[in-house]
């Protein structure tokens, strides 16, 4: 009887010290997600500053970094309705499915509010990020090379864009946008 209830209080002691452990890595991460938003701890009922009480934006940063991986991607960038109904759409003129070419198509459509993406590598039929972006403010760069620093997100493979450059003659250049969230 004693060898059992020695047993159960080691069960529940290592349990405890993993809690323990958890708890710290997430005061951690709360500490490091308040310093970028600049915020400090506000302490618990009985004033300390090492508990988990930080603001909702701190838990919000937190969480979309453990939900995200930090990427840089280079690419063409397309109009993700017409690429994803034939390949062949990864420039600004597309082709319809009877094989005719409508010039300015992928303009048209991020004009209108249809998602962008990024071509990865800018070969047709490869690896595609939708861009959780604004697609209007990029409309007139459909087709060309283009530079993502963003986070492909884990649940849904889209891609949170941070900043976007544009490559002409040879570099890229900023392109302003806003970022969803």
């Amino acid at each position: 009887m004693n060898a059992i209830l020695l047993g159960i209080i080691v069960v529940l002691v290592v349990v405890i010290i993993v809690l323990l452990i958890l708890m710290g890595r997430k005061t951690e991460k709360l500490k490091k997600a308040a310093e970028a938003t600049g915020e400090k701890p506000k302490g618990c009922c009985v004033g300390c500053t090492s508990c988990h009480a930080y603001t909702a934006k701190a838990e919000e940063i937190m969480d979309q970094e453990d939900r995200s991986i930090p990427t840089v991607v280079e690419g063409t960038l397309v109009d993700m309705r017409c690429y994803s109904q034939d390949v062949r759409n990864y420039t600004d003129n597309h082709y319809t499915p009877d094989n005719k070419r409508i010039p300015k198509c992928g303009t048209f459509c991020a004009k209108a509010g249809i998602p962008v993406g990024v071509l990865v590598g800018g070969k047709p039929g490869g690896k595609t990020f939708v861009l959780l972006t604004e697609a209007p403010k990029l409309a007139d760069y459909v087709g060309r090379t283009v530079r993502i620093n963003g986070r492909i997100m884990k649940d849904s493979g889209g891609l949170y864009t941070i900043d976007i450059s544009v490559k002409e003659n040879g570099s890229y250049k900023p392109i302003e946008i806003r970022t969803p969230m």
